[in-house]
C-alpha cells in the first residue's frame, strides 16, 4: 500500500529514437497526471487511508481504465489502489 504523497514509477529511457521517446513523455506525463488527482483527492478528503478504483480514476481523469491500471500496478492492485497518510513525523 503506498504512502502519501503517492510516486508512481516513470521510465527512464535511454533511446534516442523519436518515436520511443515520444512514448516515454507521454507515458511520464500520464503518470504525473495521476499522481496530482490521487494526491489532491487524498488531501481533499482527508483522513488516514482512501480507496482508489482504476474506474474512478478512469472517469475523473477521462483515461482508458487499462492505462490508470498500467500506471497503478506496482503500487497498487486488484481493482485499485489504496493509499495511507503514513507514520506521523
Amino acid at each position: 500500500m503506498p504512502e502519501y504523497p503517492v510516486r508512481l514509477k516513470r521510465d527512464s529511457t535511454t533511446s534516442k529514437h523519436p518515436a520511443r521517446l515520444t512514448q516515454v513523455t507521454r507515458f511520464n506525463e500520464v503518470a504525473e497526471l495521476i499522481e496530482r488527482h490521487i494526491n489532491s483527492e487524498f488531501e481533499r478528503e482527508g483522513g488516514e487511508i482512501q480507496m482508489f478504483s482504476y474506474g474512478r480514476l478512469a472517469i475523473d481523469l477521462e483515461l482508458p481504465e487499462d492505462t490508470i491500471e498500467r500506471h497503478c500496478s506496482e503500487a497498487g492492485g486488484g481493482n485499485g489502489i489504496t493509499v495511507w497518510r503514513g507514520a506521523a513525523d
